[in-house]
């Protein structure tokens, strides 16, 4: 059964997080696992599936198994790139171009783009910091020995 109150995350006094309502809960889970083919994924591994079943049995308790649904659930959710937190930002070609030297070479200056491209300087620096506002890329460290990162989820 899923949690009938309300919980939260605090730091002292105030809520750093709070979690859906209890009531939400069996629906957001049923959506959650609703694509993810399981049945599917353990008949592919249908062997560990019952040596997992055997050992919660001779042990008398369910970890083992617990532990082999938790990590067919891990790999479905690997099997698929998640694009919840992806940005709806659709890029210009130049920017795809800056992006795709930078995801080549982290260390990539301005003034290198601007030699390989062939893109005003003005530009480039536009274009980097839209990619940067948009979540897409990062600058880590000092102009003169920083590195570009290209952020989670993109």
């Amino acid at each position: 059964s899923f949690r009938t109150t309300g919980v939260g995350v605090f730091f002292g006094d105030p809520v750093v997080h709070m979690a859906p309502p209890a009531s939400l809960v069996p629906e957001l889970i049923s959506s959650l696992f609703a694509w993810i083919p399981i049945e599917s994924l353990i008949h592919e591994s249908r062997q560990q599936y019952y040596d997992a079943l055997g050992e919660s049995g001779k042990k008398g308790n369910s970890t083992y198994f617990v532990e082999f649904m938790l990590s067919v659930i891990s790999n479905a959710l690997n099997m698929y790139e998640l694009n919840v937190n992806k940005p709806s930002v659709r890029l210009s070609e130049k920017e795809q171009t800056i992006l795709n030297l930078i995801k080549g070479n982290s260390r990539i200056t301005i003034a290198e783009i601007v030699e390989i491209t062939g893109y005003p300087r003005s530009t480039v620096t536009r274009l980097i910091k839209n990619m940067s506002d948009n979540g897409i890329i990062e600058r880590v460290g000092p102009k003169k020995n920083g590195y570009w990162m290209l952020l989670p989820n993109y």
